[in-house]
């Protein structure tokens, strides 16, 4: 017995399209992750001992930018699922 029937073409090419929209989603997540880590990074890189002093606003603004980044990620998701569906 098969576990895909001649009758589920159709439904394994949605999950496909489901899988590749999650993923480039995923994606597109880690890369906005990254480049919002690598603000506070860049402070530490600059004034290194005294980053918390000359670039505590800095760092505060970066650590503070995460949340939107999680918010942008299922925004967009359940938008996109929304038109497939």
């Amino acid at each position: 017995e098969t576990v895909v029937q001649h009758g589920d073409d159709a439904l394994l090419q949605q999950m496909g399209r489901y899988f590749k929209m999650i993923e480039t989603a995923d994606k597109n997540f880690m890369r906005d992750l990254r480049l919002a880590l690598l603000d506070g990074i860049r402070v530490f890189e600059e004034f290194e001992g005294d980053a918390v002093v000359l670039g505590g606003e800095r760092l505060l603004a970066a650590a503070k930018s995460i949340p939107n980044v999680l918010d942008a990620y299922y925004a967009n998701l359940f938008a996109q699922l929304e038109r497939i569906v």
